[in-house]
């Protein structure tokens, strides 16, 4: 029985799922620096019609998504 592989996904797993809560918990925090970001690079009508699109609650269940990935 190869234990490198059950390891791997033991730690991927798990670091998916406590990145997701993070993310999570911080998620207005993090969609507004984002958005700050986009803006300084793209230009404030190009982060509108990428990030400015994206909600806290959207990222949020997004995540949550991933971070049911991570379990299985």
């Amino acid at each position: 029985m190869d234990l490198t592989g059950i390891i791997a996904n033991l730690v991927m797993g798990s670091l998916t799922i406590v990145i997701g809560v993070l993310i999570v918990r911080h998620r207005k925090a993090l969609n507004k620096l984002v958005f700050e970001k986009q803006t300084e690079f793209f230009g404030r009508r190009l982060a509108q019609m990428s990030a400015g699109r994206q909600t806290p609650t959207m990222m949020g269940s997004s995540v949550e998504g991933l971070s049911g990935s991570g379990c299985a």
